[in-house]
């Protein structure tokens, strides 16, 4: 029993040695490795660095650490002030980086991911001139990958996303803005205040016109007028003369008796009572003649 105990532990032991002895790195990653928490290195100095495969290691002794080589990603905000219109704000940029010198990330970041990306941000940010416009993604990704190469990093991409403005900017903005309106709509209300003032001149111009076309042609209707009343009454008055004065004296009692509070003291043998007495007389003699 005893034997067979030895066997097992032996077999167990074993399997547990060539499982810590064999590790696999996978894609995409790169592995280093450490002795006693110390950083493993060759003959030459350099440190050992294992890309993707199946390795051997020596079992309880020795640790493999695997670092993603793939591109990562940081939020940027930086804080800008915008030259020609004086605003400031916020513009947020995402940069796209990866290690590129494992050992060299790893001895500047404990390789630590928190580590790289706030010593990143403040190389970027502290170095980089990030205002929005200021210059292309290719330059500023050039621009970036020199100066953190002393980490090991290596930057792909460093693209604008967009940019906040602070309350003072956008209230300034704002203002900017409404007064712009105003200036506009009151080049309108002017535009149009001078079109509806020529509209009306010239409405007026056209009535003045009608107006006093309208006025001579009712003189000269009116002067027609005058003129066929005055040829009717001359007729009528050459082929009886007496009745145009009855006519005419018919009219003047209308006019003198067209109020009932006038009062006219007249005697009766008045001539202007002449058809009133005689009027029998006035009629005989009519048909005489």
């Amino acid at each position: 029993m005893s034997r067979r105990f030895w066997v097992l532990g032996i077999v167990v032991v074993g399997v547990a040695a060539l499982t810590s002895a064999v590790f696999t790195v996978r894609e995409g990653k790169q592995a280093l490795l450490f002795q006693m928490g110390h950083l493993q290195v060759k003959t030459t100095g350099q440190p050992v660095v294992l890309g993707p495969g199946l390795h051997i290691k020596l079992p309880f002794i020795t640790q493999a650490r695997q670092f993603d080589m793939r591109a990562q990603t940081l939020p940027l905000t930086v804080s800008v002030r915008m030259d020609k219109t004086g605003l400031d704000g916020n513009a947020q940029y995402v940069v796209y980086w990866q290690i590129d010198n494992l050992p060299q990330f790893y001895q500047s970041t404990g390789g630590s991911w928190q580590q790289a990306n706030t010593l990143l941000s403040q190389l970027l940010t502290g170095h980089l001139n990030l205002t929005p416009g200021a210059g292309d993604s290719t330059t500023l990704s050039q621009q970036a990958s020199d100066l953190t190469a002393e980490l090991g990093i290596k930057i792909l991409a460093i693209n604008y996303k967009g940019l906040s403005l602070s309350q003072n900017a956008l209230n300034t903005t704002y203002q900017m803005m409404r007064d712009a309106e105003e200036q506009e709509a009151k080049k309108l209300r002017m535009n149009g205040k001078l079109e509806a003032n020529k509209v009306v001149s010239d409405a007026q111009a056209q009535s003045t016109i009608v107006v006093a076309q309208a006025q001579a042609d009712a003189s000269k209707l009116r002067a027609d007028g005058d003129e066929q009343a005055a040829k009717i009454y001359a007729d009528a008055y050459s082929k009886d003369p007496e009745f145009y004065s009855f006519l005419i004296n018919l009219e003047a009692y209308a006019n003198t008796f067209n109020s009932k509070q006038d009062v006219l003291v007249l005697t009766p043998d008045m001539q202007f009572f002449n058809y009133f007495n005689q009027p029998q007389a006035k009629s005989s003699a009519t048909k005489s003649n």
